[in-house]
């Protein structure tokens, strides 16, 4: 089994260089893909092929006693969840070409809910241990699977109600008695299959996403996606990472390139993130857009930027210039979910 998944592995390698190849000849520009950014696995040494394991939803979860992981005394009872976008995990394996047996585990990618980052566990030798690996890439057994990743992450296979199961937790060793003990509530069961749940992420490792979805007016639409992290408890420092403009009547759509957005769009980040400023020049029109005065706006905002709105207003401003001089202002309309910037 596990030199015919190496196998088809590599082909879909080849065919993907091969593609990539023949756009570049023919200079065909594809629209943009976003993915893995900070969560590409390690390239694996030569004669030996990467391999991505995942958690798929089991049947049914089991109890919360019937996992049982080291726990503090006097902590809450474990929170089973199913593998989900916010509850994920990916183990980076390279697998030996000619005895498949001969695996090195990479690393372990984690998320353990909605507002917990992405968390990468890089194996170091002498701090990791693993067994179990290649029995279930012969055999689809992972009951004795064990992989703790310098105490910081740990996968580990269940046998429960005759069902193989495979849990993900964060995992800390303590200060007080040296001894490992599961890091957060939350525990990820599934059935490990391959895959990658990470496949279409924007945001490094680290890094939390948000998604501006804005209405200019009618005839346009703003989609873009920042990824970042707090500085100093208080402010965001993010950039952003992908954008689409969007006429929601004609189905027209302007998508960034990923390489140039940072020539044509300027942000402007301001401290506790008041009135932050982004200014897009594009060949037809100069969109701006501006923040709240959420606290004083000492940093001021960039030039063609409409002036905050008050933080009792709290609208998110606009301006738009077309290439024929006319300009037009207002407040942004909120589409769905918006993440504060």
């Amino acid at each position: 089994m596990a030199l015919r998944v190496v196998f088809i592995k590599v082909i879909r390698n080849i065919m993907v260089c091969m593609k990539n190849l023949i756009l570049l000849i023919l200079g065909l520009a594809a629209s943009p893909t976003f993915g893995q950014q900070g969560v590409v696995p390690s390239a694996c040494p030569d004669g030996m092929s990467s391999v991505l394991l995942t958690l798929a939803p089991t049947t049914a979860l089991p109890n919360s006693d019937q996992i049982t992981l080291p726990q503090r005394a006097g902590s809450r009872p474990l929170k089973l969840e199913t593998p989900s976008p916010y509850f994920r995990v990916r183990m980076d394996l390279c697998v030996d070409n000619i005895n498949p047996e001969v695996v090195h585990v990479q690393q372990i990618i984690g998320q353990l809910g909605p507002d917990s980052p992405v968390q990468k566990s890089v194996w170091i030798e002498g701090k990791s241990q693993a067994m179990g690996i290649a029995d279930f890439l012969l055999n689809q057994t992972s009951s004795n699977l064990n992989v703790l990743i310098r105490d910081t992450a740990m996968v580990k296979g269940w046998n429960i109600n005759g069902e193989s199961m495979v849990s993900f937790s964060s995992m800390f060793r303590s200060f007080e008695d040296q001894e490992l003990y599961v890091n957060f509530q939350s525990v990820v069961v599934g059935r490990l299959i391959e895959g990658d749940p990470f496949s279409q992420e924007l945001c490094p490792v680290g890094d939390t996403e948000q998604r501006q979805n804005w209405r200019i007016h009618e005839n346009l639409e703003w989609h873009s996606v920042t990824c970042g992290k707090l500085a100093d408890g208080h402010t965001r420092r993010y950039k952003v990472m992908a954008l689409t403009l969007e006429n929601p009547q004609t189905g027209q759509k302007w998508e960034s390139d990923p390489e140039t957005l940072g020539q044509i769009l300027n942000v402007r980040v301001n401290h506790h993130n008041a009135c932050d400023s982004w200014v897009l020049r594009i060949p037809t029109a100069t969109l701006a857009i501006t923040y709240p005065e959420v606290t004083p706006c000492d940093e001021g905002v960039l030039d063609e930027a409409p002036s905050p709105a008050s933080v009792e207003d709290g609208s998110i401003r606009y301006r738009l210039r077309n290439e024929d001089g006319s300009v037009m202002e207002g407040d942004v309309e909120l589409l769905g979910s918006e993440g504060r910037s």
